[in-house]
């Protein structure tokens, strides 16, 4: 199972504040914590996993995602007083959570040709988001002419809106070259180690929707997230989803 930046961050990112009486912690925080409590307790087995650039991003970006939470619970002018002992907190969290996280070297040459892959992967995924049909407008005009049309339109929208906001995330949100450069490394491991192994499960752990799927009222969008597995084998779910499959298979 490989472990992204953000599954890092959400890990990492918890602290009680006594001189305000304030819990700071990430959304994701819970549930990236129960799959990691999953790794500890079959540390030997090895089965998280993740690499140098990843690594170096947590902790690059550790600093920007805290004050974000502080900034959300804690009056702007106390976010500079606070953020030094924050992020040394979390700092520190951090390295335990990586202690517990096996890094794997990568050969460079084959990350930057996996690394096109992703790109043209996401290219082409980006041009589908550009030319999704309208499907709320044809089921309107479809609908018998005693309902309210505009009631109608609004339902549809709402689902269709829901079913692509994976692609459509591409266009409003695109997606950095870091977290290709992430999916390339994670690549590159899948494939080894389904070279040496005989049968083998790769989850990609992660809260990052360029990764895993949307999923709202009670609908799920995951074009990208099934292109990723077809594409090079990996399954990006979110921690939690991945913490009960795990726990099923007895982990």
């Amino acid at each position: 199972m490989f472990l992204d930046t953000s599954t890092l961050i959400a890990a990492s990112i918890y602290l009680t504040i006594e001189a305000i009486g304030k819990e700071i912690k990430d959304h994701f925080y819970d549930e990236a914590t129960r799959l990691m409590s999953i790794i500890k307790k079959n540390i030997n087995k090895r089965i998280g996993i993740t690499t140098f650039i990843v690594e170096e991003e947590a902790y690059t970006v550790l600093e920007r995602a805290v004050e974000r939470k502080l900034d959300q619970r804690v009056e702007r002018e106390k976010v500079f007083e606070l953020l030094s002992i924050a992020v040394n907190s979390c700092e520190s969290r951090l390295r335990k959570v990586l202690s517990s996280v096996l890094r794997e070297p990568i050969n460079p040459v084959e990350a930057g040709q996996t690394y096109i892959s992703v790109a043209l992967m996401y290219n082409a995924l980006e041009e589908q988001a550009l030319k999704l049909p309208k499907p709320a407008a044809m089921m309107t005009d479809a609908a018998p002419s005693f309902l309210n049309k505009a009631e109608i339109f609004e339902m549809y929208r709402s689902q269709d809106e829901i079913l692509n906001s994976q692609l459509t995330n591409l266009i409003y949100n695109p997606v950095e070259d870091s977290d290709k450069m992430i999916l390339a490394q994670a690549a590159c491991l899948c494939k080894l180690y389904k070279e040496t192994e005989k049968e083998i499960c790769y989850f990609l752990a992660s809260t990052d929707h360029h990764f895993v799927p949307v999923r709202r009222q009670r609908l799920t969008s995951r074009q990208v997230t099934d292109k990723i597995v077809t594409n090079f084998g990996i399954i990006a779910e979110r921690p939690q989803k991945i913490f009960l499959t795990l726990r099923k298979n007895g982990l």
